[in-house]
């Protein structure tokens, strides 16, 4: 799962968070909504948890509305999650989509 400062959501005091922005996020605006962000089930926009607890209020985690704009919510709240892997940009993928190491 991504954390809220890999995705440029927020470096405020309210994130518990030491990881760096990723590349692909670097060009975000800081909490606004943006379309780098949205994360699409079936189509539609839906919104997903990042693995960063708000540091002030507990049971709250970031989290990434449809419109790709983050904020806090409660933990129960429905929503997706977001897996990703980071690939170095020189790795060579072939057709059949096999990265052997």
């Amino acid at each position: 799962m991504l954390s809220a400062q890999e995705i440029k959501l927020s470096t405020s005091s309210n994130i518990v968070d030491n990881s760096t922005v990723l590349d692909y996020f670097k060009d975000c605006v800081e909490n606004s909504a943006d379309n780098k962000r949205v994360a699409k089930f079936n189509g539609t926009a839906h919104a997903w948890w990042t693995r960063t607890p708000s540091k002030n209020y507990q049971q709250r985690v970031w989290y990434v509305d449809s419109t790709g704009k983050g904020t806090y919510q409660n933990s129960p709240n429905k929503a997706g999650i977001r897996p990703a892997i980071v690939i170095p940009l020189d790795t060579s993928v072939p057709d059949d989509l096999v990265i052997t190491g």
